[in-house]
């Protein structure tokens, strides 16, 4: 005949398998949750605190592609016209081109068309009608470079 002995529980070295009676107390869940939040915060703002960074003279910094991130500087705009006078007439403010790729004359150090130049130069920023005048160019070039028009000037590739 065999007898069956009533056998005590033995705990094992192992934790992961001691099973609770009951359930942990709602306090002690709700100061675990709020220290865990706290800890998240804390490392979140060390981990992904921004850094301030200095301007950029470079005006291949201020693009990401082709996206304008930040507005630049002024002195960035007349590197970045300085570049595109370069490219568009050798700095020539007499530079004459009868017919441009689109078949349409351009005229000036930044080779601008005659429509270009009036529909933004003339009307849009007020300034005088001389297309020939490489400084209402180049004021009109900034002004449009502000408003995300670089691509008006075929010339931006080798300049950015």
């Amino acid at each position: 005949m065999v007898y069956f002995q009533e056998q005590k529980p033995q705990l094992e070295n192992n934790l992961w398998e001691i099973k609770m009676d009951k359930e942990p107390p709602k306090q002690l869940l709700l100061v675990v949750l709020i220290i865990s939040l706290i800890i998240a915060w804390v490392i979140g703002n060390i981990v992904f605190a921004e850094k301030e960074e200095a301007p950029t003279t470079s005006i291949n910094e201020c693009f990401v592609s082709g996206r304008l991130i930040y507005l630049p500087t002024p002195k960035t705009y007349g590197t970045l016209i300085d570049c595109l006078e370069k490219h568009e007439s050798q700095g020539n403010p007499n530079a004459f081109n009868p017919k441009d790729i689109d078949g349409k004359p351009k005229y000036g150090c930044l080779q601008y068309g005659r429509l270009t130049f009036d529909e933004f130069c003339v009307e849009k920023y007020g300034l005088e009608d001389d297309i020939w005048n490489c400084d209402i160019q180049r004021l009109c070039a900034s002004k449009m470079i502000a408003e995300g028009l670089l691509g008006k000037w075929g010339t931006k590739k080798y300049c950015i």
